[in-house]
């Protein structure tokens, strides 16, 4: 399976998206059910789309598409939280995952290589992100391009099929708010809806305002001609993000280079190991084989000596009984 190939259609309706709605939408008629509320997470993109399909499949029901609104600064803030708190880096990784299947340029924008994310050597997606976030200088700064990439393309695309937008960070706090909330609720499903005990918990300042504020001004305007493409391969890369991408690259290299030394700092620790148990082996060797010639050869050895004092026995004979010493007549 290509990397990212289930999350290329992201951003676009597609047959197999409709084929699942249809047996969603029949199991829910063969239960009963006279209102049904469909929820979307980050799939706003093609909502143009599915409003055209609801309209040509079922011209007797009464659609109505909610946006359900929170601050982006606080909504980003909390996929931040689960990972500086909790290692879990699934809400940022998938902003980043839709634009490596469908927009790999926008994503290298956002200090995110392509490439090598696809050719990691860890299943592609969330770990092999993650792994590459590894290497930026500040990951949470390219996280938050991706966010604001990412969301920035699917507002664009589907905010037209919006019938109303719930502003949740003031429904939370603004009665008047509220109650306009509850009456479009109303009007949607046929119930009455109460929103009283609504309340939203804020993330304070883990990323100050102003720098979120201009990490969006530097990135709407490139995920605006992401619309229908991927930026032009032709292109300069001089992408807002270009030195952090230059830094996790040089960073890729600098571990690549550190393991290497590291390995061959082993294979010289290992040569010099084998080489000491060379010298040691050739010296038992040499040991043992002096060992065997004097014991192999000690026959001979003591037959020489015997020839050697047999020969000298000969060379000296002993003088005739008599000759010394004896009485005159």
């Amino acid at each position: 399976m290509e990397p990212f190939s289930e999350v290329s259609d992201y951003y676009a309706w597609t047959d197999e998206k409709a084929r699942y709605l249809q047996r969603l939408l029949a199991a829910c008629r063969a239960q009963g059910a006279k209102v049904v509320v469909l929820g979307c997470v980050r799939s706003l993109a093609f909502a143009p789309q599915l409003k055209a399909w609801l309209a040509a499949e079922h011209p007797s029901w009464r659609q109505t598409h909610l946006l359900l609104h929170r601050c982006g600064h606080e909504q980003f803030q909390s996929g931040l939280l689960q990972w500086l708190l909790h290692s879990n880096p699934y809400f940022l990784t998938a902003h980043l995952e839709p634009l490596l299947a469908a927009r790999p340029r926008l994503a290298l924008a956002c200090g995110f290589d392509p490439e090598w994310i696809r050719l990691h050597p860890a299943a592609p997606g969330h770990q092999a992100i993650a792994a590459w976030a590894a290497h930026l200088p500040q990951p949470w700064l390219n996280y938050a391009r991706a966010y604001f990439a990412n969301t920035t393309v699917c507002m664009a695309r589907g905010r037209v099929a919006i019938d109303a937008c719930l502003d949740l960070d003031r429904i939370a706090v603004d009665a008047q708010a509220r109650a306009g909330a509850e009456q479009h609720l109303a009007m949607a499903c046929g119930r009455r809806l109460c929103l009283t005990d609504f309340r939203l918990a804020s993330h304070g300042a883990v990323i100050s305002k102003g720098v979120f504020a201009a990490l969006e001004q530097e990135m709407r305007p490139l995920a605006l001609r992401c619309l229908e493409q991927d930026l032009a391969e032709s292109m300069p890369e001089t992408f807002p993000s270009g030195a952090d991408l230059l830094a996790a690259q040089l960073h890729h290299v600098h571990q690549q280079l550190a393991c290497i030394s590291e390995q061959l700092a082993r294979s010289e620790e290992e040569n010099r190991r084998l080489k000491a148990e060379v010298q040691e082996l050739h010296s038992v060797q040499l040991a043992m084989q002096r060992s065997t010639f004097w014991r192999l050869t000690r026959p001979l050895r003591h037959g020489l000596d015997a020839l050697r004092a047999w020969r000298r026995s000969m060379r000296s004979p002993t003088p005739p009984q008599g000759t010394r010493g004896s009485p005159g007549l």
